[in-house]
C-alpha cells in the first residue's frame, strides 16, 4: 500500500511515518521498482505500535531501545523490555500525581473564588 493510504490507516503523517522509519523504531518499509514505499500489514502494525507507545507518553529514546531489544530477540530480551515498560508507567504515575496536585489546587482555588465573588456581589442584590 501506499504512504496515503498507511498515513490514513494510522493517522499519522507523512513526515511522522518517514521519521520513524529513518531512525530505526519501525523496520525499513519495502520499496516498489520506483523507490516508492510499499507498506506491508507488518510495518502498519509496527506503525499502530509506535503511535500508542508515543501516545503513552514513551520517549523516542526509550523507544528505541525498545524496539532494538525487541529486534534481537522477543524470548531473551522480555526481562529487559519488562523493565523499560515499568519505568515507563512509573513516570506516568508520578506525571498523574503532579496532574492531580495541580487539579486540586485548582479546584480550591475555583472555590475559594466563587465564595469571595458570592459574599462582595451580595450587597448588589435587591432586597
Amino acid at each position: 500500500m501506499k504512504l496515503q493510504e498507511a498515513m490514513a490507516r494510522t493517522g499519522l503523517s507523512a513526515d511522522t511515518i518517514r521519521y520513524y522509519e529513518k531512525i530505526g523504531v519501525i523496520l525499513p518499509v519495502p520499496r516498489l521498482e520506483n523507490g516508492l514505499r510499499n507498506f506491508t500489514e507488518d510495518n502498519l502494525t509496527q506503525l499502530l505500535f509506535v503511535k500508542q507507545m508515543r501516545s503513552a507518553g514513551v520517549s523516542i529514546a526509550t523507544l528505541k531501545v525498545y524496539t532494538e531489544l525487541l529486534r534481537k530477540g522477543v524470548a531473551h530480551t522480555m526481562k529487559e523490555r519488562r523493565l523499560l515498560l515499568i519505568k515507563e508507567a512509573q513516570r506516568l504515575d508520578e506525571e498523574l500525581a503532579k496532574l492531580m496536585q495541580s487539579r486540586h489546587f485548582l479546584q480550591d482555588k475555583i472555590e475559594n473564588y466563587d465564595a469571595r465573588i458570592r459574599k462582595s456581589e451580595s450587597k448588589y442584590e435587591e432586597k
